[in-house]
């Protein structure tokens, strides 16, 4: 099995989008009491997009990671095992992966394989 790592340029993708790449943080706000942590950050960005921008994203961050992709048919909003923000991303109708956001906007890309 590959994991690849990679730095995943969120300020970069989300401007690409039409998205602000930083917003306005007030004390009431969930982020402030999560302690800036940058995935999560990243990953209320990237769940503020369509969901267009979102694949988008996602696929960047496939692509980036030397993965084949050439569309994203599904894309779902989940949790990894240690509580960092991930999706489970299908692409082409039939290869999966894990997209795991952890600090520093790095973005862990992981092909999911089924037991034979």
């Amino acid at each position: 099995m590959t994991i690849r790592r990679f730095a995943f340029v969120a300020a970069s993708l989300l401007a690409a989008c039409n998205q602000p790449a930083s917003t306005t943080v007030n004390a009431a706000d969930p982020v402030v009491a999560n302690n800036g942590d940058s995935a999560t950050n990243t990953a209320d960005a990237i769940a503020s997009l369509s969901e267009g921008q979102r694949k988008a994203v996602l696929f960047r961050a496939i692509r980036d990671g030397d993965e084949a992709c050439q569309e994203i048919t599904e894309a779902t909003a989940t949790q990894s095992l240690d509580n960092k923000p991930a999706w489970l991303v299908t692409c082409d109708k039939r290869q999966r992966y894990t997209v795991v956001l952890r600090g520093n906007d790095v973005a862990l890309v992981t092909p999911v394989t089924t037991a034979r």
